[in-house]
C-alpha cells in the first residue's frame, strides 16, 4: 500500500497582528512552497515586502493597523468594559475591511487557514467557497478544564498548578462567545450578500458554531505544553513555526560588545509592546542588570533617541534574529510573547517576563510551573533592586539551567511547520485531519446510537430508556440525574461504520421492529424518502434531538446531527449542559434494528 501523493494546494493564510503573530505564517507558507504548494498570505500593508520577499503571494488588509489595536487592548485590557464599550467603532471598522477580503477571495483556494483572531472570516469564506478550513492558534485557547485560556479575564484564570476544574472551561469558553458575538451581526450581513444559509442564533447551523468544530493546528511545542486529554483528536499541537536559519551580518559594535567581558550580557527586550512609559521601564531594567553586575543588550526600535552614555549597556535600534543573539545571552528579560519564548527554549537561555498582556501572562505562569524560570514580575510596580535579585537567582540557579537543557533537547526534533503541512494536504484530500484516537472527551460506549455525557466521578446518575413502535418511530428518553454545569460539547463527535474499542458504561439494548405494509398515506412517502438503504443493513433518520433542560418545559433547540446513518453506523453525541431535565432523542428506522444507549462517565 502506497498513500497517494497529495495533490498541489492553493492555501490562503489569514492573520492579523503584529510580527510574532505574522511570523509563525510565513514560516508555515514558506514550508507549504518548499513542498510544491502554493500559497498566500492575507494581512496588513506593513509586512508585505517581507512576505514577497519569502516568495509568497501577498493578499492587503486595508483595515485598522493592528499596532495601534494592540496598544489599546494593552492600555485597555482585553475583555475590561471600558475596552467592550469603547472598541465597538474600531471593531466595526476592521470587520468591513476583513468582508471584502471574503468577497474578493471566495472560490480561490483549496485551503483556508485563518489565526484565531479573523476565525470567524476564514470561516465564512470557507463556507462560502466550499473549502476546508483551518484555525491556527500560537497560544492554547480551546475549551478545556486542564488549564485557563490565555485570554481570560484574571478572576477566570486558575493557577497553573491547579486540578481540572470548571473555572478554566468557562473562561475558554467566555472568550470564544465574546469573540463571536462581536462579529454576529457583520456575519449575518455577510451571510445574506454570499448566498448562504442565515443564523439564526449564535450558536446554530453554521458561523460561531462552525468555527467551534473546525480543525485547529498549535504551533507550539507539545513537549512545552502537550495537548490536554479533553481535546478533541483533530484540535492538533505541531510544535512551533519557525522560518528557515537566515543568514545574518550583526553591525560592528555589537559582534565587539559580545567579545568582551568575562561573562555573556543579558538580552533586554519587549518586542512589539509599547507603554505610555516605556523609556522608564527600560531604564529600570537597565539600572537592575547594573546592580546585578551584568552587562546588557537592549533592543529598543522604538526607542529614539537611544542612549549611549554606558559602556556596559549596547542600545540596538533594530530588531536582531532571537536564533542569533539568544545563544550568545545569559539570561533574557522580556514581555512573555510566545516567539520569543520559544526561541529562550531553544536556546536553552534562562528568561525573566515582565507580562502585559493575555497570552504573556499565561507563558510565564508555565515556564513557573515547569520549573524553567522563576515567578513573573509586574512591569509597573517591580523596582530595579527586584529585578535585580531576581536576575542574581535566576542565573545561579542550577535546577532551571538543567531543565532548560531538558526542556531543549525534548524541542529539537520537533519539526511543527512540517507537522502542519502534512495535516493540511490529507485535510484537503480527505477533508479532515487522520484520527489518532476516538475524538472524544469520554470514553464512548460501544452500541448503535450511543450518547455520551462527560460526567465527575463522583456524581451518581440515573438511565433509563423505553421504546415505542408507532409510525416507524422509536423513541428514548433519557433521564440524566447530575450536578449543574457539567461538561459537554453540543455536537455529533464522530460517525463511524466499526464500533471504538474502548472500555465503557453498560448499555441497555432497545429493540424495534419496522411497520406493518398497510400504513397510511402519510407513512408510505416516509417509506419512500427513507428507504434509500444499504443490503441487508437498517437504515436510520434523526428526526430530532433535544439537550437537557433545567425546567419541566423543555425548550426544544434540537443539536446538529447527520441527516441520515446508512448502515451499521456508530455515533457518539454530546448533549451539552447538564442541569436536570430530559433529553429526547427521536430516531426512525425502515427495518429491524436494535438500537443500543449508554452514558459513560469521566472527569471534566
Amino acid at each position: 500500500y502506497h498513500e497517494p501523493y497529495p495533490p498541489t494546494m492553493r492555501v490562503l493564510l489569514l492573520t492579523y497582528g503584529t510580527r510574532g503573530d505574522v511570523q509563525p505564517f510565513i514560516a508555515l507558507g514558506v514550508a507549504l512552497l518548499a513542498t510544491g504548494h502554493q500559497a498566500d498570505i492575507c494581512t496588513s500593508p506593513q509586512y508585505g515586502d517581507w512576505i514577497t520577499t519569502a516568495g509568497l503571494g501577498f493578499r492587503k488588509y486595508c483595515g485598522e493597523d493592528p499596532q495601534t489595536m494592540f496598544d489599546y487592548c494593552i492600555r485597555k485590557g482585553l475583555f475590561s468594559l471600558s475596552f467592550m464599550r469603547e472598541v465597538s467603532s474600531v471593531a466595526h471598522r476592521w470587520m468591513d475591511a476583513w468582508a471584502v477580503v471574503v468577497r474578493e477571495a471566495k472560490g480561490q483556494y483549496d485551503v483556508i487557514v485563518s489565526a484565531f483572531t479573523v476565525a470567524n472570516f476564514g470561516v465564512l469564506l470557507a463556507e462560502a467557497s466550499g473549502v476546508p478550513v483551518c484555525v491556527a492558534h500560537g497560544a492554547p485557547h480551546g475549551e478545556t478544564s486542564h488549564f485557563p485560556s490565555p485570554y481570560a479575564p484574571g478572576w477566570l484564570r486558575s493557577s497553573p498548578t491547579a486540578s481540572p476544574n470548571r473555572r478554566n472551561y468557562l473562561g475558554h469558553h467566555l472568550v470564544e462567545y465574546l469573540f463571536g458575538r462581536l462579529a454576529l451581526p457583520k456575519m449575518a450581513l455577510l451571510r445574506a450578500e454570499l448566498g448562504l444559509p442565515s443564523i439564526r442564533g449564535f450558536h446554530r447551523g453554521g458561523g460561531w458554531h462552525a468555527l467551534l468544530h473546525a480543525p485547529r493546528l498549535y504551533c507550539y511545542s507539545p513537549s512545552f505544553l502537550p495537548a490536554p486529554p479533553d481535546w478533541p483528536d483533530d484540535w492538533r499541537v505541531t510544535g512551533y513555526w519557525q522560518l528557515p536559519p537566515q543568514p545574518y551580518t550583526p553591525p560592528e559594535g555589537l559582534e565587539s560588545f559580545l567579545a568582551t567581558g568575562p561573562e555573556p550580557p543579558v538580552y533586554v527586550g519587549f518586542g512589539s509592546v509599547r507603554v505610555r512609559d516605556h523609556a522608564m521601564l527600560l531604564h529600570t531594567v537597565v539600572r537592575a542588570c547594573g546592580l546585578a553586575g551584568q552587562r546588557a543588550v537592549v533592543v529598543a526600535p522604538s526607542l529614539q533617541p537611544l542612549p549611549t552614555s554606558d559602556q556596559s549597556v549596547y542600545w540596538m535600534a533594530e530588531e536582531v534574529p532571537h536564533d542569533w543573539l539568544l545563544p550568545q545571552m545569559s539570561l533574557a528579560i522580556h514581555h512573555g510573547g510566545g516567539g520569543t519564548v520559544a526561541a529562550c527554549l531553544r536556546a536553552q537561555c534562562p528568561q525573566i517576563l515582565l507580562p502585559f498582556f493575555a497570552d504573556h501572562y499565561f507563558w510565564a505562569d508555565r515556564l513557573q510551573a515547569l520549573g524553567l524560570g522563576p515567578p513573573p514580575l509586574s512591569h509597573t510596580s517591580t523596582c530595579a533592586k527586584a529585578i535585580a535579585a531576581v536576575i542574581t537567582a535566576t542565573i545561579g540557579d542550577e535546577s532551571a539551567l538543567v531543565a532548560l537543557q531538558a526542556m531543549g533537547q525534548a524541542m529539537q526534533p520537533e519539526n511543527g511547520c512540517a507537522e502542519a503541512v502534512k495535516l493540511l494536504e490529507h485535510l484537503h484530500m480527505a477533508k479532515g485531519f487522520p484520527y489518532t484516537k476516538f475524538p472524544c472527551r469520554a470514553p464512548p460506549p460501544t452500541g448503535g446510537w450511543s450518547v455520551v455525557k462527560a460526567l465527575n466521578r463522583s456524581v451518581d446518575f440515573v438511565f433509563k430508556q423505553f421504546m415505542d413502535r408507532l409510525n416507524y418511530q422509536i423513541r428514548a428518553a433519557i433521564c440524566v440525574v447530575a450536578s449543574t454545569g457539567r461538561r459537554a460539547v453540543n455536537r455529533v463527535i464522530r460517525t463511524s461504520s466499526k464500533p471504538p474499542q474502548l472500555p465503557c458504561a453498560p448499555s441497555v439494548e432497545l429493540r424495534g421492529l419496522p411497520a406493518e405494509e398497510n400504513r397510511d398515506r402519510r407513512n408510505a412517502a416516509l417509506r419512500r424518502t427513507a428507504a434509500i438503504t444499504l443490503p441487508a443493513a437498517a437504515y436510520f433518520h434523526v428526526v430530532s434531538c433535544f439537550p437537557p433542560s433545567g425546567s419541566d418545559n423543555c425548550i426544544r433547540r434540537p443539536v446538529p446531527l447527520p441527516a441520515a446513518i446508512r448502515g451499521p453506523s456508530y455515533v457518539i453525541i454530546d448533549f451539552g449542559h447538564v442541569t436536570r431535565g430530559r433529553v429526547h432523542l427521536e430516531l426512525r428506522c425502515t427495518g429491524p434494528a436494535t438500537i443500543r444507549i449508554g452514558l459513560c462517565e469521566a472527569l471534566d
